[in-house]
Order: C-alpha cells, then structure tokens, then sequence
C-alpha cells in the first residue's frame, strides 16, 4: 500500500513538472509571439507612415496642379467673361443702332404716306363734292320734268274726264228724253182707254233709246281706279326724289 502511494505520489509530483515545464514552454512561446507582432505591427506602422506620406505628397501636388488648372480657368474664365460682355456691348450698340434708324426710316414713311393719304382725301372730298353737285344738279332737273309730265299729264287727264262727262251726260239725256216720250205715250193711251202697246224694235223711241242705251260712254274702267294714273306715279317719283335729296 505504501509503495502505491509513493508510486501515485510520484506520478503526481511528475505531472506537476511536466506541466510547469508547458505552461513555461507556452509562456515562452507567447512571449516570442509578442515580440514578433510588435516587430511586425512596428515595421506596418512604419511602412503605412511611409505610404501616408508618400500619399499626402502625392495628394499635395495634384492639389496644387488642380488649383493651377483652376486658376487658370478662373482666369480663362475672367477673360472670356470681359470679351463677351464688350462684345455683348457692342452687339447691343449696333442693334440699337439700326433699331433706331429703322425707326426713323418708319417714320419718314409715315409722314410720307400720312401727307400722301391727306392729298389723296382732298382729292376723294373734292371729286365726291363734283358728284354730289353734279347729281343734285340732275335730280333737280328730273324733279322738273316729273313736274311737267304731271302738270302734262294732269291737263290730258282732265281734257279726257270732261269728253267722257260730256259724252256720258248726252248719252243719259237722250236716253232720259226717249223715256219720257215713251212715257208720254203710253200715259195718253191710259187716258184714251187704249190698251197700251208694246214698242216694237223697228219703233222710232225704241230704235233711239236702244241707240242711246248703245251708244258706248267713255268712262275710265273699273280696274283703272285701282291702278295708278301717270300723274299719280310722277307725283309718287317726285316725292321720292325729294325725299333722298333731303337726306342727302
């Protein structure tokens, strides 16, 4: 039994120093570890550095080469800027210029056309003032010839109603007298008590009433009243006549 637990006591004391000896080895080991990311976290620092600057210089002159270019395009800008603005100026110039010279060349021809257009109204009121003169003058002498023809026609009318009174007042006493005589014999025959004849055609009072009630009277027909007469369209023509020359 005692040689058991000197033999597990020395197994013990045996696994005890192997394990010190790995946890010294593994303690080793990370130190060397250590040490050698230092080294090479120093040596990337360094290099980065190294590429940092090397950048920044890089950067630095394409800066300054950007900031030449663009002061050099400010400048190219600066410049362009002035000859557009002067030729700008002198296009404005220009356009003002022949705006103002078309302008006055507008208004010669205006004066031109307005001194062209006042003679041409003289002349258009003078020829318009001829015709007036001229048409009133023959609307009075047609007004006088329609007052002619109706005075004219007015006598020839009344010539003709006083044959056609006559004629007609003769034709009714011849016809009123054959009547009478007619009367007269049958009123003798009444007072005699002799029966009363009948005239016959071939009778003398007959033949010369027919003849009267024959006879042909000149009177105007019946539609010639409806119409109107000569006289009466010269004194309707006149009217009219008169009428437009009043308005005119």
């Amino acid at each position: 039994m005692k040689e058991q637990m000197k033999a597990l006591t020395q197994n013990i004391a045996a696994s005890v120093s192997e394990r010190l000896m790995a946890v010294g080895e593994s303690r080793v080991e990370t130190a060397g570890m250590l040490q050698a990311f230092g080294r090479e976290r120093a040596q990337m620092a360094k290099a980065l550095k190294s590429s940092l600057a090397a950048d920044r210089a890089i950067r630095g002159t394409e800066v300054d080469s950007l900031r030449a270019d663009a002061g050099a395009l400010c400048d190219e800008f600066r410049h362009d800027r002035v000859q557009m603005r002067r030729s700008l100026q002198r296009g404005l110039r220009q356009s003002s210029e022949a705006v103002a010279g078309y302008i006055a060349a507008m208004r010669a021809d205006l004066a031109q056309g307005r001194a062209s257009l006042a003679k041409l109204n003289s002349r258009m009121a003078q020829a318009q003032r001829i015709a007036m003169v001229k048409d009133r003058r023959d609307r009075s002498q047609d007004v006088a010839e329609l007052i002619d023809n109706f005075c004219a026609s007015r006598a020839a009318m009344a010539q003709e109603l006083s044959e056609s009174l006559a004629q007609t007042m003769e034709n009714v006493r011849a016809h009123v007298s054959g009547l009478s005589e007619w009367g007269k014999a049958s009123f003798h025959h009444i007072r005699n008590d002799q029966p009363i004849r009948i005239v016959s055609p071939n009778h003398p009072v007959a033949v010369k009433a027919s003849a009267t009630a024959r006879a042909p009277v000149k009177t105007a027909p019946p539609k010639a009243v409806k119409k109107k007469s000569p006289a009466a369209k010269a004194v309707y023509t006149a009217a009219r006549m008169s009428k437009r020359a009043k308005k005119k």
